[in-house]
């Protein structure tokens, strides 16, 4: 399951099997790797047959040379550089969900209080 954390407060996101679903609906995915190793290593690509290594241009993170997951993939010539189109991103988008949070949790109280009015007054209908 993908996880947030804001202020010590743990919000799920998404299940991991729904997301990996979200991702395989990719036409160009042909598989998704669960668990996969922070390092492409020369052993899982070649017992994974991996022709392409390719990496969004956006990252949250700064790495450092030495440690950097795609040496090997840069090594082999295999790796390509995909140059983002928008200036969305994963921070951006669990901030939104915070931000939303009151209005998602007054939306199902909504719909949970128009739920038990309508437990309480259904009746039987003889079909004619």
């Amino acid at each position: 399951m993908m996880m947030i954390r804001s202020q010590n407060i743990r919000m799920k996101i998404i299940l991991l099997r729904n997301g990996v679903l979200c991702v395989l609906s990719c036409k160009y995915v042909n598989e998704v790797l669960l668990a996969a190793p922070w390092a492409i290593s020369e052993d899982l690509m070649k017992s994974l047959n991996i022709s392409i290594v390719c990496e969004g241009s956006y990252r949250s993170t700064i790495i450092d040379q030495k440690d950097d997951p795609y040496m090997v993939a840069k090594q082999k010539g295999i790796y390509i550089k995909i140059e983002g189109t928008t200036n969305m991103t994963t921070e951006k988008i669990i901030k939104r969900v915070i931000q939303n949070k009151e209005q998602m949790a007054a939306k199902y109280d909504k719909g949970k209080s128009k739920e038990g009015k309508y437990e309480e007054h259904k009746e039987f209908m003889a079909e004619s």
